[in-house]
């Protein structure tokens, strides 16, 4: 499979971090940060898929989920873990 590699220009996403209340209830407590990433939809980001990655401040997150919401589907929310257990 190989190295990730960079791939589409940066755009702009709001993060929410998941807080230990919603990991406990999940039963999913750990060191890792989970974080919700709300997107608007556009052709570059409803390719994103659970074999990619983000960046957000320096930290790597996997792709855990990603769904559509809003009025007419115009955003997407992706719920992703650090990738190193930052």
């Amino acid at each position: 499979m190989g190295p990730f590699l960079p791939y589409g220009s940066p755009f702009a996403a709001s993060r929410r971090d998941i807080s230990d209340a919603e990991k406990m209830a999940s039963g999913h407590l750990q060191s890792e940060v989970t974080a919700r990433f709300c997107v608007r939809s556009c052709q570059f980001t409803r390719g994103l898929t659970t074999a990619d990655r983000l960046i957000c401040d320096g930290a790597t997150f996997n792709i855990l989920g990603i769904k559509e919401f809003g009025q007419r589907r115009t955003f997407l929310e992706i719920t992703a873990v650090s990738a190193g257990g930052q």
